[in-house]
Parts: structure tokens; C-alpha cells; sequence
């Protein structure tokens, strides 16, 4: 990605702890919804991915749900990624773990490996803020790529309301990312929305935001499911 989000930006996001993964009530709330979603399809996975996967909040419970798995973290920031090697170094399964200090467009673009599990939170939309429709769209079919024959891809992101200036994760633009992601390949099997759900930002304040999960496949198989949210 270009240098607007590149590692010198969320170093400094990662740094300041402005997102607070470990402490926010909010991440964790969407951190188990997430993972429930992924051991209802796939509680046998054994090789997993989580691109864009930050200090490692996700991952000591990506590990935790699947002990016996491989498991791949992939961050664009160093900061990010040496946190992220501390919390997998705790677990009882370090071994089975591996973080890469990657651009995650990069990662998917030259990897050969595919995967039972892609787990994506609150990162597709920022390749997408600084591609070009094409880049983008090669991006989505890289994606597609990951996944494995009955494997899955989750997606978890905000959807902001819209305004006049769109926002990489306002509504409209969150349905033009999944409408990419399918016509790249993969089939969205549910789409769980979560409304209002409150989130505390440091010291800048409280926000209330919806967001999705979005669970795709490569597959051919049955028709969205729109779940009550729990």
C-alpha cells in the first residue's frame, strides 16, 4: 500500500495504543462473534490466516479456539508484529504459530499457500481507500486465492453511516468492497449486522458504529443468511 496507510502510519496508531484491542469491550465483543461464526463452519481448521492482524489481540484467541492449527499473522507494522510474537509466545502452542512483518496486499499476491480459515478485521477497506479499481479488484481475486476448497474468509468491519465525503467504511462504500470481493470470486454465505454498538476511542471519546461480518467462501453454497445478531 501506498505510504498513507503504509508501516510509518500504523506504527503510529500501534504505538500510541489509540485502538485499544486488548482493553475495548467493543473488540472483544467482535472478536468472539467472529470466532464463533468461524468454529460453527470450520471447527476441524487446520491452517489459518489472519491478514492485518495488529499487536495480537485476535490471535491468542484464534490459537486458543484451534490448539492443533497452524496459524499465520501477517502486519504490515514491525511494532504491530513484535507485540503480536509476545502473545504467541505465551500460548501453549507457539510453535504453531508464525507473524510476518508484510504489506498484506503483497502477502496475497505472492504467496502459493491456501487456508481453512482468512480471518480480516477492520482492514479490507484501507487497500481499497488507495487502489485503483483494477489494483483492487486483482487484490479482491488474490483473497479468493487464500481460500481454501471449503475454506472461509471472515470479514468483520464498520460501516459508518454516509455523508456528503465519503469515508473508506461509510455504508455505501463498504457495499462496493463486498460486491468486489464477490465478483473476485467469493460467495457470501451471511452477513450479520450489529447496530449501535459502542465504542470507546482514549481520550477522544465514545461513538456508537454498526458494523458487519461478513463470512465468504470460494464455494458454491447456500443463499446469505441475514442472523439475528448475537
Amino acid at each position: 500500500m501506498t505510504s498513507e496507510f503504509g508501516r510509518d502510519y500504523f506504527n503510529k496508531k500501534f504505538e500510541g495504543a489509540e485502538w485499544g484491542f486488548f482493553e475495548s469491550d467493543y473488540e472483544q465483543r467482535k472478536y468472539d462473534r467472529t470466532l464463533t461464526r468461524a468454529v460453527e463452519r470450520k471447527p476441524d481448521a487446520e491452517n489459518i490466516l489472519e491478514l492485518a492482524t495488529g499487536p495480537g489481540a485476535f490471535t491468542e484467541k484464534v490459537m486458543a479456539a484451534y490448539p492443533e492449527a497452524e496459524y499465520t499473522g501477517v502486519d504490515i507494522s514491525d511494532v504491530a508484529v513484535e507485540t503480536a510474537e509476545h502473545v504467541a509466545s505465551d500460548m501453549p502452542n507457539p510453535e504453531r504459530a508464525q507473524i510476518l512483518q508484510n504489506d498484506m496486499t503483497d502477502f496475497a499476491r505472492d504467496t502459493d499457500e491456501d487456508y481453512d480459515l482468512v480471518f480480516m478485521s477492520e482492514s479490507v477497506y484501507y487497500p481499497h481507500e488507495v487502489m485503483d479499481d483494477r489494483e483492487f479488484q486483482r487484490f479482491c481475486q488474490d483473497l479468493e486465492g487464500l481460500v481454501s476448497e471449503d475454506g472461509f474468509l471472515i470479514s468483520s468491519n464498520i460501516h459508518r453511516e454516509n455523508s456528503e465525503e465519503p469515508q473508506k467504511n461509510d455504508k455505501e462504500t463498504m457495499a462496493q468492497i463486498r460486491k468486489a470481493l464477490e465478483n473476485g470470486g467469493l460467495e457470501t454465505l451471511e452477513a450479520a449486522m450489529f447496530p449501535d454498538e459502542p465504542k470507546t476511542y482514549g481520550d477522544k471519546g465514545y461513538r456508537e458504529h454498526d458494523y458487519a461480518i461478513w463470512v465468504m467462501t470460494s464455494e458454491t453454497q447456500p443463499e446469505v443468511q441475514q442472523r439475528p445478531t448475537s
